[in-house]
């Protein structure tokens, strides 16, 4: 998909249709954000306050509030809010909304999702991924990669699916995982969410990493799903590695590295103080040159006596010092 700035840069307000009209006659257009992808910044800077959705591709070990905060200082912009989190192991697409258009951020989360990774069989960790150390291992050897297809196919459709304890669901108006933490455990409501296609297969024959591929709605966590896959199969499971390829019908390799969209934004913030320097200073150069000037001072007319001479000669010094002011 090619790098661009959607059109509709700004914000269509919502004021009034016309400044004459009642109350019957005021409609609230829609909010039509930049869409900011690689390579790409908006036309107008004010569209990062206007109303921008920016495409990043977050780094490993970065929360989701990380980067957002980053750019909230980079960009100068007050509101800056992400539309589904990622966690601190994860990278890939991170929609990131600016402006007026953190208003839109639920509209981007309720879009399906598209993730790839991998996960490791026989070891199992509280929080189903690598940032918690292992705590349990059983047997995997047993697993073919006709159970891994199958175990995979199993879990697609609509089903019910069990949060991980290391969640930011709160419970009892607490987090998950600041319980989880502390050694506790609690029944999670399993919640209703639907897998459109997952697919498995080993990285390597008879290896225990298994690389994934899995399209899913709004709410899946895909480190419940690789561990149902692992109990499915009689062992247990993991995830080691998961990037977020898509998000909706926007892709991860449209998005900006954050050091990058960082950097070019401050070279283009340069480069517009500069030619605007540049254009104020060609500005006061013309209308110096522009500047009326009167006779030389002290140029008589060639007259027939001193005294015109004299009188003349006081008029062009006046309108020299005219001139001058």
């Amino acid at each position: 998909m090619a790098a661009a700035v959607a059109a509709g840069s700004g914000v269509r307000g919502g004021g009034r249709e016309g400044g004459g009209e009642g109350r019957a006659g005021r409609q609230r257009k829609e909010l039509v954000p930049a869409v900011v992808t690689a390579g790409q910044l908006p036309p107008d800077p004010s569209a990062w306050r206007d109303g921008a959705v920016v495409l990043v591709d977050k780094p490993k070990g970065w929360t989701s509030f990380d980067v957002c905060n980053k750019l909230r200082k980079a960009l100068a912009v007050r509101k800056v809010g992400h539309a589904g989190t990622l966690d601190p192991m994860a990278t890939g697409l991170l929609v990131v909304c600016c402006g007026r258009a953190t208003k839109l951020a639920d509209r981007f989360q309720a879009m399906d999702k598209v993730y790839t990774g991998v996960l490791r069989l026989g070891e199992g960790t509280p929080s189903y991924d690598a940032d918690e150390p292992v705590s349990e291992e059983l047997p995997w050897e047993h697993i073919s990669d006709g159970d891994l297809e199958r175990g995979a196919r199993a879990l697609e459709g609509a089903i019910m699916q069990a949060p991980p304890m290391y969640s930011a669901i709160s419970v009892g108006g607490e987090r998950l995982y600041a319980k989880a933490r502390r050694g506790e455990t609690v029944e999670v409501r399993k919640r209703p969410v639907t897998i459109h296609s997952f697919s498995a297969h080993r990285m390597e024959p008879g290896g225990r990493d298994v690389r994934f591929r899995v399209a899913c709605s709004k709410g899946t966590y895909v480190r419940s799903l690789a561990h149902d896959l692992g109990r499915s199969l009689g062992s247990v499971a993991h995830l080691t590695a998961l990037r977020r390829e898509r998000n909706g019908q926007l892709d991860a390799a449209d998005a900006w590295g954050l050091e990058d969209l960082v950097d070019a934004y401050h070279k283009d913030r340069i480069a517009r103080r500069e030619a605007r320097e540049a254009a104020e200073a060609a500005g006061a150069a013309g209308t110096s040159r522009s500047a009326p000037r009167g006779p030389p001072a002290g140029r008589g007319g060639g007259g027939s006596s001193a005294g015109s001479g004299g009188a003349r000669a006081g008029e062009g010094g006046d309108e020299g010092s005219r001139s001058g002011t």
